[in-house]
Formats: C-alpha cells, structure tokens, sequence
C-alpha cells in the first residue's frame, strides 16, 4: 500500500542540497487556473478589483502578454470586462513564461517553482531503502532570502511573492510580476499532482516525473489526465456557467469558506498530499504498478479508470479548485483593501 513519509524539518533542510527531480512545469491547463481565478474574482469588490488591475498594468510584459494576447472582441467590450480578463490572464502568466526566449525566458522561466515533490512510496520496503541514500527532491518549507531562483519549490517561491507584495518599497514593476506568481502558484499548490512524487526501488527511483511516467487511455498519461480535469480551454460563458455551478454547490462553497480561514502555504501542500493518496494514486493504479515492479524494464500498460474513479477525480479537483480561489481571494483583500 501506498506510504507517506513524515513531513520533518530536518528532512526539509536535507533536501535542500539534493538536485531537483525534473517534470513538467503545468498543474491545471489553462482554462483550470482561469477558472480559479474566476472564483478569487467573484468574491472581490470593484475597488479591490481595480486596483489589482492596475497594479498589473506594471508588468514588464503588459504590453505583449496582456494587452498583445486580449481577443478583439474584449478589447471592444467595456472596461469591467477588459478588466475580468486581465485579472484572469495574471493567473496564466507563469506558464507563458515558458514560451519566451533568450534573457526573458531565462529572468521569467522558474520551472523549479510549480511544484513540491513530497515523496510517497509504493511499498514499505521501497520507502526504507530509498530514505537510505537520499531522494532527489527539495521537501524544504522555509524561503530564505539567499535562495537562488533557481532553486526554490513552490512553497518557498509563494513565501519570497508574498513577501514581495508585502513590501511597499518594492517598485511597482516587481510587485506586479509577483502578482501573477501569487495567482499563479496558489493554484498550482491546490493541484494534487504537484504535491508529491511517488517512489520505488525497480521503475521509480527518481519519482514518476510529475506522473508523466504513468501511461493512462484518457489523455495520454496521469500527468494530463489531471492537468486537463477541470475543464477544457473554452468560452467566457462556459467558465462563467461552471463557476457559477461550483458556487451554487453548497458543499463546495462549504470547503472554499473553510479554506478561507487558513492562509498557510504548508497546510495547502498536506490536504494536496492527502488527496493524491487518497484519489490520484487508487487501489488500481498501485495494484498496476505494484506488479509492473517484477520487470521494471518493460512498459508499462495505459491504465483504464473506471467511470468511479473520474468522478472521484472531478470532485476532488473541484473542490480544490473552489478552495484555491477562496484562499487568493483573501490573499489578495488582504494585499489591496485598505485596513481600518
């Protein structure tokens, strides 16, 4: 049976000096963080809506990534709407980072920063031999200011943003730019699959690469399979009417209140944890990968999920959906509406 390991601070400062375990910079596709930005947005006020508006008129990349990608008829519409879509483009932005060349790609491209890699094992005996000669992941929940970039996980760069947007003295520039990680990076916290790595002694001795290495029919591998879970890229209206679903459920809006009352990053990390034990990994895919261990060398067959399984999967993606745009929604009043 799967295992968790614990979550210790020495362990943390351990991994620091080990190298990073590469996978694929996406959590949620894009219409995914779109719509959590969409739930963060409905529960704001005009003012604070503006105003993180124009603080994102600041960016660097405004005029290419902004205003360059807005589709003419939004840049027809009025100026909420200009504004809607401009608030939703911040919570992208990271990901088009990576289509940038040169020296932008090299300042703006953090793949390290989309993920943390806590390490779950297929079985008891791949979990006490490979603790023995160290994992290749940075499990560190502290952001020091002498990090280089380069080097951080996501819990550590969502402490260095927040920390920049706390900062009054920082210029506006350099707030902005940490806005869009904010948007960003909360999301790709919530998503399951970019909280952990799975581990074992024949096929996983470096992690499954952000589940790329699981073969699934739907969607190519595990990887995509819950990159794509929430919704595919599509109309306004189409976001509008499955926001306006999650927040008409009162069981989801239950979660997102509860959710707002913690705003701490590690906690976020430990319930996606939870849910990748719980939902990503089924009985199923470990029964697989279990026998898939005997020939580590063979590939491994595309893993069919039965009909329980996605809906297991759709709800909890929801849920944390729902509870990702609650948590930057506070963030973000806390940021932008001025304090009595």
């Amino acid at each position: 049976m799967i295992r968790n390991p614990r979550l210790s601070t020495a362990v943390a400062f351990l991994a620091l000096a080990l190298a990073l375990v590469p996978r694929p910079a996406h959590a949620w596709n894009e219409a995914g963080h779109r719509l959590i930005a969409l739930v963060a947005w409905e529960r704001l006020d005009d003012p604070t809506r503006a105003a993180i508006v124009q603080l994102l008129k600041s960016h660097e990349r405004f005029g290419a990534d902004f205003k360059g990608r807005m589709p003419e008829d939004i840049r027809a519409a009025d100026t909420a709407t200009k504004n809607r879509w401009i608030f939703l483009q911040a919570s992208i932005w990271p990901d088009i980072a990576r289509e940038l060349t040169g020296s932008s790609r090299v300042k703006h491209h953090q793949p390290a920063w989309h993920y943390i890699s806590q390490p779950l094992f297929l079985t008891g005996g791949d979990e006490q031999a490979l603790w023995k000669h160290g994992l290749p992941v940075n499990v560190g929940t502290q952001w020091f200011s002498t990090m280089r970039l380069g080097e951080m996980n996501i819990i550590q760069a969502l402490q260095r943003t927040r920390a920049q947007l706390r900062n009054p003295a920082a210029p506006a520039a350099e707030r902005a730019l940490a806005l869009t990680w904010l948007f960003h990076l909360v999301g790709d916290l919530h998503q399951p699959t970019h909280s952990t790595a799975l581990f074992s002694l024949g096929r996983f001795r470096e992690g499954d690469r952000g589940r790329s290495e699981i073969p699934t029919t739907v969607r190519g591998n595990l990887h995509a399979y819950w990159e794509g879970i929430l919704a595919a890229p599509g109309a306004v209206e189409v976001m509008d009417a499955s926001v306006s679903g999650w927040l008409e459920d009162a069981d989801l809006r239950e979660h997102g209140e509860a959710a707002a009352a913690s705003l701490d990053e590690v906690q976020w990390m430990a319930e996606s944890v939870t849910q990748a034990m719980a939902v990503v990994y089924d009985e199923v895919l470990i029964r697989a990968l279990i026998a898939a261990e005997d020939d580590p060398g063979q590939d491994l067959n595309p893993v069919d999920f039965d009909e329980g399984y996605h809906e297991r999967a759709r709800r909890a993606a929801a849920q944390r959906a729902v509870e990702a745009g609650y948590r930057l929604a506070e963030l973000l009043k806390a940021l932008f509406q001025p304090t009595s």
